[in-house]
């Protein structure tokens, strides 16, 4: 499920979501999969998300690509952020896609650098069109995630001669 916004600025988005996963401690069955979309078209998006859940003890932060027509759930990119994302315990996510080169971070903390042709080599790239807010399916349902707020920036202009 998604909820966006028109982004004026295609080459460039920066984005940082301040959210509270569901319940108060493990145990208590509640999974996390809120976080943000950059949306070009049907055919060419991204997701970034929370995994958190009674599972498996840590925490990640997953990135889903849908490039140009294509998506293979098998080629999300993951990164564990062990105790970084709580559950009942506010935290940053931030998203920044410059031209092709995606950072994540969870708290200020650079937590995985990609470009987009590392996940999909013939990929024309994203122009992002739309951005938002998104609960994902990541085996299994969110089962409650609060946003709390969403900044976005864009790139300074530039100033003639500098």
């Amino acid at each position: 499920t998604v909820h966006t916004v028109p982004w004026p600025h295609p080459g460039h988005a920066d984005l940082t979501l301040t959210l509270r996963p569901p319940g108060t401690v493990r145990g208590q069955r509640h999974r996390g999969r809120g976080g943000l979309v950059l949306w070009q078209d049907p055919t060419s998006y991204l997701m970034v998300n929370t995994w958190l859940d009674d599972d498996f003890a840590g925490s990640s932060v997953s990135v889903f690509f849908h490039l140009d027509g294509f998506e293979d759930v098998f080629d999300a990119v993951w990164v564990n952020v062990g105790d970084g994302i709580a559950h009942g315990t506010d935290y940053r996510l931030r998203t920044v896609l410059d031209d092709g080169h995606l950072l994540v971070a969870v708290d200020d903390t650079p937590v995985l650098y990609r470009h987009l042709t590392d996940v999909e080599p013939r990929t024309t790239g994203l122009a992002v069109t739309r951005v938002g807010l998104l609960a994902n399916w990541e085996w299994g349902t969110d089962t409650g995630t609060l946003f709390h707020r969403l900044e976005a920036r864009t790139r300074s202009p530039q100033v003639a001669g500098s």
